[in-house]
């Protein structure tokens, strides 16, 4: 893996953490989400979603449902339950 040296700029990535992290903030003070801390809940959120990202760009997720079909149905679902687990009491899905 490269690494990126300390106090080295990450780029547009940078902006993107601090953003995650300041809603995390936002969801922690109005008692949205079971994060410890918005640093630690933004490294869980971005680990989840890379996660999910990496497995589905290498066909990973393919074979779940049994078709070999890609979708991303899984995908979607895993997101929605990982939503429904930090959450406090509110209902994630938009129904609009």
């Amino acid at each position: 893996m490269n690494a990126i040296a300390p106090n080295q700029p990450w780029g547009n990535f940078q902006h993107t953490f601090e953003i995650m992290q300041s809603t995390i903030e936002e969801g922690l003070a109005q008692k949205l989400i079971t994060y410890s801390d918005p640093l630690t809940g933004s490294l869980q959120f971005w680990s989840f979603l890379h996660g999910l990202t990496s497995l589905n760009l290498k066909d990973r997720l393919a074979h779940f449902d049994g078709t070999g079909l890609r979708s991303l149905n899984h995908v979607y679902q895993a997101f929605e339950e990982h939503l429904k687990n930090i959450s406090i009491g509110v209902d994630c899905k938009d129904d609009s």
